[in-house]
């Protein structure tokens, strides 16, 4: 997000449910910078446990020279 708009999103995706421990999932993707002009930015990310009926957010200011 920049400024309060949405800049870009990704899909939302399931994960597998056969990992050896359930609190800890691996995952990772990657986000282009060169399309983002200068200057300042929050990255959002929101997990929902559709099973648990929980979701947690984080988010991380980060600026572009």
């Amino acid at each position: 997000m920049r400024d309060g708009q949405l800049i870009a999103a990704a899909p939302q995706r399931a994960i597998k449910n056969s990992l050896p421990d359930p609190d800890r999932i691996p995952f990772g993707d990657e986000l282009s910078l060169k399309s983002l002009t200068a200057g300042r930015y929050n990255l959002k990310v929101t997990i929902t446990d559709v099973m648990g009926g929980t979701t947690a957010t984080q988010t991380v200011d980060f600026e572009v020279f």
